[in-house]
């Protein structure tokens, strides 16, 4: 529940909510943005639907398995199970990398050398309830 004070009455107000504002940094609004109307002399509260999250993280590496080293600025960049960008990153001096705050379902994890197309394909799964997915080394070979 979250209470509301010093809204005006008679217009409709849209506001928004950062997830860092729950305690529980694992749960995210479910919608971006909600608007609200109120009446003169009414109290305000509204229930916010939230969505349990989960964390993506990896690295990736350059050479072979026997011979291998973090690859840094590697594009990685995560899709939906409908093939949509969810989110994109490069992978630190190491080649680690990771999505926060990612909700469950199917995903694909996609690498990329110097901006040209997705080399390598990852499928996962996140379960929320697990926290996170880590995956194996992703290795590229330059």
């Amino acid at each position: 529940m979250l209470p509301l004070t010093a809204v005006p009455s008679a217009r409709p107000v849209l506001f928004d909510m950062q997830h860092m504002t729950l305690d529980d940094p694992f749960l995210v609004p479910r919608a971006k943005a909600y608007e609200l109307r109120t009446h003169v002399g009414s109290d305000v509260s509204i229930d916010v639907a939230v969505v349990m999250t989960g964390d993506i993280e990896g690295h990736v590496v350059a050479g072979s398995a026997d011979d291998a080293a973090g690859a840094r600025g590697v594009i990685v960049t995560l899709y939906d199970a409908e093939g949509r960008e969810v989110a994109r990153t490069r992978s630190e001096f190491d080649g680690f990398y990771s999505f926060t705050g990612v909700a469950g379902g199917d995903y694909e994890v996609r690498v990329s050398v110097d901006g040209g197309q997705s080399e390598l394909v990852q499928p996962l799964s996140l379960d929320p309830q697990d926290g996170y997915v880590v995956l194996e080394r992703i290795y590229i070979f330059e």
